[in-house]
């Protein structure tokens, strides 16, 4: 279950740049099944923006930069193709 602290800032960070809700995907660890793209989950809570990997509850501005960044790679737009996710 992911952390409703760390939610919080997701979500704060995430509204004002109009990051469509399809972009999260939100995985149960109890329920992981070893495919690569659930693997590895190194701490609790951990968020993976594209490359980058916030572990902890984060601060809005690391969530913010993280979600910039990812605006202007291709990792989102597939994500709204239904290609990640």
């Amino acid at each position: 279950m992911f952390c409703p602290a760390a939610d919080d800032v997701l979500q704060c960070a995430r509204a004002p740049l109009e990051v469509e809700d399809s972009a999260i995907c939100r995985i149960d660890i109890e329920k992981m099944n070893g495919d690569a793209q659930d693997a590895p989950v190194t701490s609790i809570p951990m968020m993976r923006i594209c490359e980058t990997t916030i572990t902890g509850i984060p601060d809005e501005s690391s969530v913010r930069d993280a979600l910039i960044a990812m605006l202007v790679k291709s990792c989102y737009y597939e994500s709204q193709n239904g290609m990640i996710g």
